[in-house]
């Protein structure tokens, strides 16, 4: 093996390093493809999420019903970061975007519009799914640099 495998030489080892260097350049391609997935676990997920209308109610639900049982979120903190969602959605980090999605899935069973709460139970599958992908799935960010 050769220390520096992708390095251009005269003659035959040219040659021979092309398509090394080709598939050196698809893998860093693709690594930075799968990063800005990374920020991003479900297409359309800034989208999918409902009216303020309907995430009130079910936002609402869920913090008189499930909240003060299990104690999962810091409420004062949720309630900003929602404020602040609402405000200025493009900035909105991942991470509340998949604590907004659990909260809204659960507190659709409190909607009194019962086609608001067929919709949410449509979209709520994806949801989970991207929050299971978003919790297990790769957490480094790929650096550009590396071959």
């Amino acid at each position: 093996m050769q220390s520096k495998p992708y390095s251009v030489v005269d003659g035959a080892q040219g040659i021979a390093n092309g398509p090394m260097l080709e598939a050196a350049c698809a893998r860093r391609r693709a690594k930075n493809q799968g990063a800005r997935l990374l920020q991003e676990p479900m297409p359309g997920l800034r989208e999918s999420i409902p009216a303020r209308s309907i995430c009130d109610q079910t936002v609402d639900g869920y913090l008189r019903t499930f909240e003060p049982m299990f104690r999962i979120l810091h409420v004062p903190s949720f309630m900003r970061e929602y404020e602040n969602y609402w405000t200025q959605p493009a900035l909105t980090q991942t991470e509340f975007l998949m604590k907004l999605t659990m909260v809204v899935t659960v507190g659709a069973i409190f909607l009194t519009d019962r086609s608001a709460a067929k919709d949410i139970k449509r979209t709520a599958r994806n949801w989970v799914y991207a929050v299971q992908w978003w919790l297990t799935g790769p957490t480094v960010r790929f650096d550009a640099s590396f071959p």
